[in-house]
């Protein structure tokens, strides 16, 4: 067990690291939020293959906390936070 069942995980910064988690937590049946300050596009992508693993389509959503009061929206959304590591 995890220790984080039915827990939504917010992961900021997809980089080698959080793209490994993202993946890791879907797969075990996490729903996860997931930024990044580069390439939305990229970003949208990346959702999209993670969706195709995901038990529902509500699991995998992408966010862009422009601001202050954005960021604290989706921490209050989150259960865990996972920033970048770098």
């Amino acid at each position: 067990s995890s220790g984080l069942e039915a827990h939504r995980v917010w992961l900021h910064g997809m980089g080698v690291t959080n793209v490994a988690a993202a993946r890791a937590l879907v797969r075990r049946g996490h729903p996860v939020l997931v930024s990044d300050d580069g390439d939305p596009e990229r970003l949208v992508a990346f959702a999209d293959e993670l969706a195709q693993h995901a038990d529902t389509t509500d699991m995998v959503e992408v966010v862009q906390p422009l601001d202050h009061d954005g960021i604290a929206a989706l921490v209050a959304r989150a259960d865990a936070v996972v920033p970048t590591p770098g």
